[in-house]
C-alpha cells in the first residue's frame, strides 16, 4: 500500500495568512468590501484558487478554500467540493455533456441522479453497458471498488477503450480513497468521491468532490457550481478538513481490519456441517453467502 503523506494532511492548507494552526469555525456567508482606496483586486482580477479575499460564500470562504488545497495535494490533481457526492455527480454531468453514458451496476444514486440529468435534455441520452462498443462523445462512468459488493475494475482497461474513440473517464473512487488508490495513474480523466464516505469518516457530513487534472478544468468546474449553487456549506467545509486531519490513520486501518475479517468469514464459511471454526458451527455463514 502507498503511504499517505500525514504532513499534506495536517498543514496542506499552512499558506493561507493569519496566525490559526487550526482554522476557526466561520458559517458567514458575506464579508466586508474593501474601501475604494485600497485598490483591492476586482472580481475578475481573482485567483479563485488562492483568493487574497473573500467575498460571498458560494464562491470561496477560508475553509473550503482550505479544504481543497488539502485534497489537491493527496489527489493528486486539481479538487472542487460539492455539497455532497451527487451534486458532485450532477456537476460532472454538466461539465462533460456525454452524448451518451456507459455505466454499468454501482450506486444506484448516480443512476438516478443520471435519469435527472437526461431528462433535462432536449435530445436522448442513451445509456450503454460499460462492455458495449464505444463511439465518439461518450462518457465511460465506473465505480471501483463497487458500492456495496466490492468488486474492482480495471481502470487502465476502461481508460484505453474510451480514449481510442476520444471519448471521456470518470472514476467514482469513493471505496477505494488514497493511499488506495490513484486513479489518475491509470488513466482516469476525472475523479470522483463522495465525501460523506472515508474522507468524512464521522457519519456527521454530506460532500461530493471531483478531481481534475488541469486548472483550466478546474476554473471550468468551479464557474459551473457558482451558478449552480451546490458548494458545501461552511461547516460541512470544516468538519470535513477535521477529517482529513486523520485519513492517513483510518483509512490503512479499515483496510488491514477489512481484510482480516474477510480472511476470518473465509475460513468460516468453508468448515464443513458437524464442525465449527472459532465458535461458528459449520454451514452457517454458507447461507448468507451472495448467489
Amino acid at each position: 500500500m502507498a503511504k499517505l503523506n500525514g504532513t499534506h494532511l495536517i498543514h496542506g492548507d499552512s499558506g493561507f495568512p493569519g496566525t490559526e494552526v487550526s482554522p476557526s469555525i466561520s458559517v458567514t456567508t458575506t464579508f466586508r468590501a474593501p474601501h475604494p482606496d485600497e485598490h483591492a483586486p476586482g472580481i475578475d482580477e481573482f485567483d479563485w484558487q488562492n483568493p487574497s479575499r473573500n467575498m460571498y460564500s458560494r464562491y470561496t470562504q477560508n475553509v473550503s478554500t482550505r479544504v481543497e488545497h488539502v485534497l489537491n495535494k493527496i489527489n493528486h490533481g486539481h479538487a472542487v467540493t460539492y455539497s455532497s457526492g451527487l451534486a458532485a455527480t450532477y456537476a460532472a454531468l454538466v461539465h462533460f455533456k456525454p452524448k451518451r453514458i456507459a455505466i454499468t451496476r454501482g450506486y444506484p444514486g448516480c443512476h438516478a441522479s443520471i435519469a435527472v440529468y437526461a431528462k433535462n435534455r432536449f435530445e436522448p441520452t442513451p445509456i450503454i453497458g460499460i462492455d458495449d462498443e464505444f463511439q465518439e462523445g461518450d462518457l465511460c462512468w465506473i465505480e471501483t471498488p463497487i458500492n456495496p459488493t466490492g468488486e474492482s475494475r480495471d481502470i487502465q482497461y476502461y481508460a484505453d477503450k474510451i480514449h481510442a474513440v476520444g471519448g471521456k473517464l470518470i472514476v467514482d473512487s469513493t471505496f477505494g480513497p488514497p493511499p488506495l488508490q490513484y486513479p489518475f495513474k491509470w488513466g482516469a480523466d476525472c475523479i470522483l468521491h463522495s465525501g460523506t464516505k472515508y474522507f468524512g469518516g464521522h457519519s456527521d457530513l454530506l460532500a461530493g468532490i471531483l478531481i481534475v487534472k488541469t486548472e483550466q478544468e478546474w476554473k471550468d468546474l468551479f464557474e459551473d457550481r457558482c451558478f449552480l449553487g451546490n458548494m458545501m456549506g461552511s461547516f460541512e467545509s470544516w468538519l470535513l478538513l477535521r477529517s482529513l486531519r486523520t485519513l492517513h490513520l483510518r483509512v490503512p486501518r479499515q483496510s488491514a481490519s477489512g481484510t482480516e475479517l474477510a480472511q476470518w468469514l473465509n475460513r468460516a464459511v468453508n468448515i464443513p456441517v458437524g464442525q465449527e471454526y472459532d465458535g461458528i458451527p459449520g454451514g452457517v455463514v454458507a447461507k448468507f453467502r451472495p448467489r
